[in-house]
């Protein structure tokens, strides 16, 4: 069900907009693409879990493929969020900068806003840092499936 999904991701660039550093752009479409194989790989394979005498396929074999093109997406999305928090940071960081001007600009942000947004690329570095854990963790059971004969 996530094709189109990840068809659109690919025209649009949807899980990558926001970002400066082109390198999460490349890491984005590589993750989508990923996905585009990976969802019919994997309802082809379930296919053959579920009805084996309609769809006659070597299910292990088909699994293995999906959670192959599954383990460039994990790998690719854990790299890209290093990026990420490495972006947020000098964002921060121009931030906190900002506080320091004092030369009666005009359009510097008030210390509400700066206090507002300071909390808002905390918590976003805070959440990146929970998504390296999760994609951390799915490394060893992607690489597990990946096997040909995973189930033996």
């Amino acid at each position: 069900y996530g094709l189109p999904v990840s068809i659109e991701d690919i025209r649009t660039g949807g899980s990558w907009k926001g970002w400066d550093d082109a390198r999460i752009h490349f890491l984005g479409k590589i993750m989508a693409w990923s996905m585009a194989f990976y969802y019919p790989l994997e309802h082809i394979a379930y296919g053959g879990f579920v009805v084996p005498k309609l769809i006659r396929v070597d299910t292990e074999k088909y699994t293995a493929y999906s959670c192959r093109a599954w383990l460039i997406f994990v790998l690719s999305d854990l790299v890209s969020t290093f990026f990420k928090l490495k972006e947020l940071r000098k964002r921060r960081d121009v931030l906190l900068k900002s506080r320091e001007l004092g030369d009666g600009d005009t359009a510097r942000p008030t210390e509400e806003e700066i206090q507002k947004k300071e909390h808002d690329i905390n918590k976003q570095i805070k959440l990146s840092r929970i998504h390296v854990a999760r994609c951390v963790f799915f490394v060893p059971q992607v690489v597990h499936w990946s096997y040909s004969k995973w189930a033996r």
